[in-house]
């Protein structure tokens, strides 16, 4: 007999990194009259995930992260780029008081917090895992983690699978067109990032090529690991445009788009 939680379908959770881009305004994405105040609202009723990218730069007052909760549904998650003078630290593990500030901060997102990522710049390597893993010993084990490593050393490391699962931490995927990496999945949860080039597509409001290849290798890439929870960001430099790539996904999956893909925002139908 099939083992049951083999058969049990991924939860999938689909989005975009950031939400708040002026690009996306007048009618591009958010309706002529939708201010930047209510873009979130807006936003959380065609997509149930985001990632934060504005935590990275600051630790977010208790007051600004209820006030984001407030403006999604009960099934809406957020993921939260850890800021960098945590994780960009020249001892991380030293930054432990500065991720104890940030941890309580967000716990004001109470359901609504989906994953806490760690992303660690190029120059981190693996020979710093003793670092990393001081600072995941002081970090609450009720915490959602995912780390995200640039340093090919992790890769190689064979134990990197192993010491992430010791402290329930994720392991995230990334794809920079250029150089994307295979995908590792170490607990329940599969987290990748859809990244492409920065700076490759400047407009920001209609997809400069068609993804769709690369979608559907994602996709099956997930379906044939099967973990219990599938996280997908795109990036605006993916394709040109995230929302109408994460559209492109949605509907791969079989699921209906709140908001159908515009001509005007698309090369590719």
């Amino acid at each position: 007999m099939a083992d049951a939680t083999k058969l049990a379908p991924m939860r999938w959770k689909i989005g975009t990194m950031g939400f708040s881009y002026p690009a996306w305004s007048g009618g591009v994405f958010y309706p002529r009259g939708v201010k930047p105040a209510d873009y979130l609202a807006y936003y959380a009723k065609c997509f149930d995930a985001v990632e934060l990218d504005t935590t990275f730069y600051a630790i977010p007052a208790p007051d600004r992260v209820r006030r984001w909760a407030s403006a999604v549904g009960p099934d809406f998650r957020f993921s939260l780029k850890t800021p960098r003078d945590i994780t960009h630290a020249d001892d991380v593990s030293a930054a432990a008081a500065m991720m104890a500030s940030f941890v309580t901060s967000v716990r004001e997102f109470g359901e609504k917090l989906g994953v806490i990522l760690l992303q660690f710049p190029p120059s981190f390597d693996a020979r710093r895992f003793r670092e990393l893993q001081g600072l995941l010993a002081t970090i609450p084990t009720d915490i959602p983690l995912c780390a995200e490593f640039r340093h090919a050393s992790w890769w190689a490391w064979g134990d990197t699978a192993q010491f992430l699962a010791d402290y329930n931490v994720s392991w995230a995927s990334a794809d920079y067109v250029s150089s994307p990496r295979e995908l590792r999945v170490v607990g329940h949860r599969a987290y990748l990032r859809l990244i492409g080039e920065h700076d490759r597509y400047p407009n920001m409001y209609r997809e400069e090529r068609d993804p769709t290849a690369d979608l559907q290798h994602w996709k099956s890439e997930l379906d044939r690991a099967a973990p219990e929870e599938v996280w997908v960001l795109l990036n605006n430099d993916y394709a040109g445009f995230s929302i109408a790539t994460a559209e492109r996904l949605l509907a791969l999956l079989g699921r209906q788009s709140t908001r159908p893909l515009a001509v005007e925002t698309t090369l590719f139908g």
